[in-house]
């Protein structure tokens, strides 16, 4: 087996040089103090108007004291969506004492999926109580 040139290992020993230094950098780069993640001190989900559509579910990924985080405000998107309740929802940010306030502006929902009837008792029965919707 034929050694490299010693052009070829001068090349080899400045590249692992500087692969060594590139993790030694960017470590020792940090986020300045004004980047720093605001905390969510209130959490709404109003309408387009600013009224109130009721109590925010607990089970969202974004609550009151946590770090406002991107992908955690896109999981209480989808956890709202799949609530089935609101339409057109959307995620809004206002700068408030302390931290910042995360609205959800939504559409409410007003659909009935099914309707039942129980305990009809003759002469109507359930196909013509049906018809008569």
């Amino acid at each position: 087996m034929k050694l490299p040139s010693p052009q070829w290992r001068h090349a080899i020993a400045v590249f692992a040089l500087l692969l060594l230094h590139a993790p030694l950098h960017a470590q020792s780069t940090s986020r300045p103090a004004s980047d720093s993640t605001p905390t969510v001190v209130e959490v709404r989900l109003i309408d387009e108007g600013g009224k109130a559509l009721g109590k925010v579910p607990d089970n969202l990924a974004i609550q009151v004291g946590s770090p406002l985080e991107q992908r955690r405000v896109a999981d209480s998107l989808r956890a709202l969506y799949r609530t089935g309740d609101y339409a057109d929802l959307r995620a809004v940010v206002a700068p408030v004492e302390g931290g910042v306030r995360l609205d959800f502006v939504a559409l409410q929902n007003f659909f009935f999926g099914e309707v039942r009837m129980e305990g009809l008792t003759p002469p109507p029965s359930e196909a013509s109580a049906s018809a008569a919707m």
